[in-house]
Protein backbone atom coordinates (compact mmCIF):
# COMPACT_ATOMS: atom_id res chain seq x y z
CA UNK A 1 0.00 0.00 0.00
CA UNK A 2 0.85 3.48 -0.58
CA UNK A 3 2.65 5.57 2.15
CA UNK A 4 -0.76 8.50 2.52
CA UNK A 5 -2.27 10.11 5.42
CA UNK A 6 -6.27 10.57 5.29
CA UNK A 7 -6.96 14.22 5.71
CA UNK A 8 -9.55 16.57 7.05
CA UNK A 9 -9.94 20.28 7.03
CA UNK A 10 -11.11 21.33 10.93
CA UNK A 11 -10.90 24.30 11.99
CA UNK A 12 -10.94 22.84 15.34
CA UNK A 13 -8.38 21.31 15.25
CA UNK A 14 -6.41 23.92 14.41
CA UNK A 15 -6.20 24.79 17.82
CA UNK A 16 -3.88 21.45 18.60
CA UNK A 17 -1.42 21.64 15.23
CA UNK A 18 2.53 22.33 14.97
CA UNK A 19 4.45 22.09 11.67
CA UNK A 20 6.73 19.32 13.83
CA UNK A 21 3.69 17.35 14.94
CA UNK A 22 3.24 15.65 10.95
CA UNK A 23 3.78 12.29 10.28
CA UNK A 24 3.19 10.28 7.61
CA UNK A 25 0.97 7.11 8.22
CA UNK A 26 -0.57 4.35 5.91
CA UNK A 27 -3.14 3.35 3.76
CA UNK A 28 -4.10 3.67 0.30
CA UNK A 29 -4.90 5.95 -2.72
CA UNK A 30 -7.71 4.49 -4.43
CA UNK A 31 -7.57 4.48 -8.31
CA UNK A 32 -11.67 2.82 -8.64
CA UNK A 33 -13.98 5.07 -6.54
CA UNK A 34 -16.57 2.85 -8.07
CA UNK A 35 -17.56 1.34 -4.96
CA UNK A 36 -16.77 4.38 -2.99
CA UNK A 37 -19.21 7.22 -5.37
CA UNK A 38 -20.89 8.37 -1.94
CA UNK A 39 -18.19 9.91 -0.56
CA UNK A 40 -18.67 13.53 -1.76
CA UNK A 41 -16.77 16.45 -1.76
CA UNK A 42 -18.28 19.70 -0.48
CA UNK A 43 -17.01 23.04 -1.99
CA UNK A 44 -16.45 25.91 -0.14
CA UNK A 45 -18.09 29.55 -1.87
CA UNK A 46 -14.21 30.29 -3.02
CA UNK A 47 -14.44 27.33 -4.90
CA UNK A 48 -11.79 25.08 -2.70
CA UNK A 49 -12.50 21.53 -1.29
CA UNK A 50 -13.70 22.46 2.02
CA UNK A 51 -14.93 18.78 3.56
CA UNK A 52 -15.92 15.19 2.63
CA UNK A 53 -19.69 14.12 3.14
CA UNK A 54 -21.86 11.03 2.33
CA UNK A 55 -24.85 10.74 0.55
CA UNK A 56 -27.25 8.17 2.10
CA UNK A 57 -29.76 8.81 -0.37
CA UNK A 58 -30.10 10.60 -4.08
CA UNK A 59 -31.35 14.29 -2.08
CA UNK A 60 -29.47 13.73 1.27
CA UNK A 61 -26.10 13.83 2.52
CA UNK A 62 -24.74 13.39 6.18
CA UNK A 63 -21.21 15.25 7.21
CA UNK A 64 -19.98 17.54 10.10
CA UNK A 65 -21.86 20.42 11.52
CA UNK A 66 -18.57 22.59 11.79
CA UNK A 67 -18.39 21.82 7.85
CA UNK A 68 -21.56 23.59 6.72
CA UNK A 69 -20.45 27.13 7.25
CA UNK A 70 -19.42 29.07 3.96
CA UNK A 71 -20.27 25.51 1.80
CA UNK A 72 -21.78 26.17 -1.88
CA UNK A 73 -21.80 23.22 -3.92
CA UNK A 74 -21.04 19.64 -3.58
CA UNK A 75 -19.39 17.59 -6.31
CA UNK A 76 -20.14 13.68 -7.13
CA UNK A 77 -18.10 11.13 -8.69
CA UNK A 78 -15.10 12.87 -9.08
CA UNK A 79 -11.22 11.18 -8.22
CA UNK A 80 -9.59 14.48 -8.72
CA UNK A 81 -10.62 16.53 -6.03
CA UNK A 82 -13.17 18.85 -7.69
CA UNK A 83 -12.17 18.09 -10.91
CA UNK A 84 -14.39 15.48 -13.19
CA UNK A 85 -17.27 15.47 -11.25
CA UNK A 86 -21.00 16.50 -11.61
CA UNK A 87 -21.69 19.45 -9.57
CA UNK A 88 -24.88 19.98 -6.99
CA UNK A 89 -26.26 22.95 -5.53
CA UNK A 90 -27.06 22.87 -1.93
CA UNK A 91 -30.72 23.75 -1.04
CA UNK A 92 -30.52 23.86 2.85
CA UNK A 93 -28.05 22.45 5.65
CA UNK A 94 -29.32 21.47 8.93
CA UNK A 95 -27.24 21.11 11.79
CA UNK A 96 -27.87 19.05 15.15
CA UNK A 97 -29.65 21.60 17.38
CA UNK A 98 -27.62 20.54 20.27
CA UNK A 99 -24.08 21.20 17.84
CA UNK A 100 -21.50 22.68 20.57
CA UNK A 101 -17.81 23.58 19.47
CA UNK A 102 -16.78 24.35 22.89
CA UNK A 103 -15.12 23.26 25.01
CA UNK A 104 -15.09 20.13 22.63
CA UNK A 105 -17.28 18.98 19.70
CA UNK A 106 -20.41 17.49 20.63
CA UNK A 107 -23.16 16.28 18.73
CA UNK A 108 -20.81 17.42 15.40
CA UNK A 109 -23.12 15.86 12.53
CA UNK A 110 -25.15 18.02 9.85
CA UNK A 111 -27.64 16.75 7.03
CA UNK A 112 -27.37 18.26 3.83
CA UNK A 113 -30.18 18.58 1.02
CA UNK A 114 -29.74 18.98 -2.29
CA UNK A 115 -31.26 20.74 -4.88
CA UNK A 116 -31.65 18.12 -7.18
CA UNK A 117 -31.57 13.86 -7.02
CA UNK A 118 -27.82 12.94 -7.89
CA UNK A 119 -28.25 10.43 -10.93
CA UNK A 120 -24.31 9.19 -10.61
CA UNK A 121 -24.93 7.02 -7.50
CA UNK A 122 -27.84 4.02 -7.42
CA UNK A 123 -26.18 2.47 -4.41
CA UNK A 124 -26.04 3.76 -0.97
CA UNK A 125 -24.89 2.72 2.40
CA UNK A 126 -26.32 1.60 5.20
CA UNK A 127 -26.19 3.34 8.19
CA UNK A 128 -25.37 1.48 11.23
CA UNK A 129 -28.00 0.31 13.30
CA UNK A 130 -26.47 -0.51 16.29
CA UNK A 131 -23.98 1.51 18.75
CA UNK A 132 -20.45 0.35 18.04
CA UNK A 133 -18.63 -1.97 20.85
CA UNK A 134 -16.58 -4.52 19.00
CA UNK A 135 -13.28 -3.16 19.25
CA UNK A 136 -11.35 -6.03 17.32
CA UNK A 137 -13.40 -5.02 14.19
CA UNK A 138 -11.14 -3.02 11.54
CA UNK A 139 -13.38 -0.24 10.04
CA UNK A 140 -12.49 1.58 6.79
CA UNK A 141 -11.63 5.71 6.97
CA UNK A 142 -12.24 7.43 3.49
CA UNK A 143 -11.30 11.19 2.84
CA UNK A 144 -9.14 13.43 0.28
CA UNK A 145 -6.05 15.15 1.48
CA UNK A 146 -2.61 15.71 1.83
CA UNK A 147 -0.23 13.19 3.12
CA UNK A 148 1.41 15.53 5.22
CA UNK A 149 0.48 18.33 7.94
CA UNK A 150 0.50 21.28 6.38
CA UNK A 151 0.24 20.09 2.92
CA UNK A 152 -2.32 20.37 0.24
CA UNK A 153 -5.03 17.60 -0.47
CA UNK A 154 -4.64 15.01 -2.47
CA UNK A 155 -6.79 14.78 -5.47
CA UNK A 156 -7.37 11.00 -5.60
CA UNK A 157 -9.89 9.42 -2.72
CA UNK A 158 -8.17 7.75 -0.07
CA UNK A 159 -8.80 4.73 2.18
CA UNK A 160 -7.04 3.76 5.49
CA UNK A 161 -8.09 0.68 7.71
CA UNK A 162 -8.43 1.87 11.67
CA UNK A 163 -9.67 0.43 14.62
CA UNK A 164 -12.43 1.34 17.48
CA UNK A 165 -10.93 2.09 20.90
CA UNK A 166 -13.39 1.95 24.19
CA UNK A 167 -14.05 5.84 24.67
CA UNK A 168 -12.54 5.38 28.46
CA UNK A 169 -9.34 5.07 26.86
CA UNK A 170 -9.54 7.81 23.72
CA UNK A 171 -10.38 10.15 26.77
CA UNK A 172 -7.42 8.67 28.61
CA UNK A 173 -4.59 9.48 25.33
CA UNK A 174 -6.57 12.93 24.94
CA UNK A 175 -5.69 13.75 28.62
CA UNK A 176 -2.51 12.81 28.29
CA UNK A 177 -2.78 16.06 25.25
CA UNK A 178 -4.67 18.01 27.39
CA UNK A 179 -5.31 17.33 31.20
CA UNK A 180 -9.07 18.86 30.87
CA UNK A 181 -9.78 17.83 27.57
CA UNK A 182 -13.14 16.07 27.50
CA UNK A 183 -14.23 13.72 24.54
CA UNK A 184 -17.53 13.68 24.51
CA UNK A 185 -20.58 10.64 24.66
CA UNK A 186 -21.71 9.31 21.01
CA UNK A 187 -18.49 9.61 19.46
CA UNK A 188 -16.36 7.27 18.33
CA UNK A 189 -12.51 7.18 18.69
CA UNK A 190 -9.98 5.02 16.21
CA UNK A 191 -6.43 4.52 16.33
CA UNK A 192 -3.84 2.52 14.31
CA UNK A 193 -0.29 2.31 13.17
CA UNK A 194 -1.05 2.09 10.04
CA UNK A 195 -3.88 4.97 9.06
CA UNK A 196 -4.93 8.38 10.42
CA UNK A 197 -7.41 11.53 9.20
CA UNK A 198 -5.95 14.84 9.27
CA UNK A 199 -6.50 18.23 7.84
CA UNK A 200 -9.05 17.85 4.87
CA UNK A 201 -11.47 14.80 5.82
CA UNK A 202 -13.72 16.77 8.18
CA UNK A 203 -17.21 15.22 7.66
CA UNK A 204 -16.14 12.33 5.86
CA UNK A 205 -17.50 8.45 6.48
CA UNK A 206 -16.08 5.77 8.88
CA UNK A 207 -17.75 2.31 7.46
CA UNK A 208 -17.21 -0.79 10.07
CA UNK A 209 -19.35 -3.51 8.54
CA UNK A 210 -19.67 -1.68 5.48
CA UNK A 211 -21.96 0.68 6.87
CA UNK A 212 -21.88 4.40 7.90
CA UNK A 213 -20.76 4.22 11.61
CA UNK A 214 -19.30 7.40 11.89
CA UNK A 215 -18.67 10.91 10.48
CA UNK A 216 -15.06 12.81 11.26
CA UNK A 217 -15.45 15.14 13.58
CA UNK A 218 -11.72 16.18 15.04
CA UNK A 219 -8.10 15.16 15.86
CA UNK A 220 -4.54 15.96 16.57
CA UNK A 221 -2.94 16.09 13.52
CA UNK A 222 -1.94 14.20 12.09
CA UNK A 223 -1.53 10.58 13.54
CA UNK A 224 0.68 11.46 15.84
CA UNK A 225 -1.03 8.92 18.87
CA UNK A 226 -3.90 10.97 19.90
CA UNK A 227 -7.01 8.78 18.65
CA UNK A 228 -9.33 10.43 15.84
CA UNK A 229 -12.45 11.61 16.52
CA UNK A 230 -15.93 10.68 14.68
CA UNK A 231 -19.23 11.49 15.31
CA UNK A 232 -21.36 8.07 16.34
CA UNK A 233 -24.19 7.84 13.55
CA UNK A 234 -26.16 5.18 15.49
CA UNK A 235 -27.31 7.75 17.90
CA UNK A 236 -28.81 10.40 15.35
CA UNK A 237 -30.14 7.91 13.02
CA UNK A 238 -34.01 9.18 14.74
CA UNK A 239 -33.05 13.11 14.03
CA UNK A 240 -32.08 12.37 10.54
CA UNK A 241 -35.09 10.39 9.70
CA UNK A 242 -36.52 13.59 11.15
CA UNK A 243 -35.16 15.92 8.68
CA UNK A 244 -35.57 13.68 5.83
CA UNK A 245 -38.86 13.04 6.23
CA UNK A 246 -39.51 16.89 7.06
CA UNK A 247 -37.16 17.73 3.51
Amino acid sequence: MRTIVLVLTLTFSAIYCSEKETRIVGGEELDDISNYLFVVALVNKQGGFACGGTLIDSRHIITAAHCLKGTGKVVVGSNDLISNGKNYSVKDFISHPNYTRLPSPANDIAVMILSEDVSEVTEFPKRATAELNDYDTHCKALGKGSSSFPGKPSRKLKLGFVKPIPHSKCQDEWKKFSSDFAVAEKTICTFSDDAAVCMGDSGSPLLCNEEVTGVVSYLRPCGIGIPDVFTQVYFFNDWIDSVIKDN
